[in-house]
């Protein structure tokens, strides 16, 4: 059984339809990303179209939930909470408490880490490309997965230095006459 500590309910539920969240998740643990960088990692290196953040759904609607009128206000329907307004903070979820001393998920994030240790610099080497057909960007985006696999498992099944000149193979093909 995986588990994923550090990791809030919200990581979850934004992977749910992922045929790879397993690693997105685990990105998300090893990487101390939020529920949106999280997204924004794995839509730049699939690829396609990136939704607009109206068209991400933060949750469903509650079907037994009944709006306020202009009249209730919550002193008048409960008489307590006068002049408090918005959700109460309930506090992480079951099984996200942060273990003793640890100083909660917050002290694993990069602007909690010690500031003598040099901040990686982000690799986003797709960002930038131009629009390819069909048949080569899909054939890209299973590479790119693959490889992010392989990477992960520290390069255990194939050597880097192996991908790497599969690659540059690719390359003098691809320019040859």
């Amino acid at each position: 059984m995986v588990k994923f500590k550090k990791l809030y309910w919200s990581h979850f539920q934004a992977a749910l339809d992922w045929d790879d969240a397993e690693m997105w998740l685990e990105g998300a643990v090893q990487s101390g990303w939020s529920v949106s960088q999280m997204r924004n990692k794995r839509y730049e290196t699939v690829g396609g179209r990136k939704p607009k953040d109206e068209e991400i759904v933060v949750a469903e609607m509650d079907e037994d939930y009944t709006p306020l009128s202009a009249d209730d206000t919550p002193s008048s329907l409960t008489g307590e909470y006068e002049g408090v307004q918005g959700p109460r903070h309930d506090g992480p979820d079951f099984g996200d408490e942060p273990e003793p001393g640890s100083g909660g998920p917050a002290a694993s994030t990069p602007a909690a880490a010690d500031d003598s240790e040099p901040a990686l610099a982000l690799v986003r080497p797709f960002e930038d490309l131009p629009e390819l057909p069909d048949d080569l960007a899909d054939a890209f985006d299973q590479l790119k997965l693959s490889i992010l696999t392989h990477k992960r498992n520290e390069w255990k099944e194939v050597a880097l230095q192996d991908v790497i000149d599969t690659l540059e193979a690719f390359k003098a093909l691809a320019a040859a006459p």
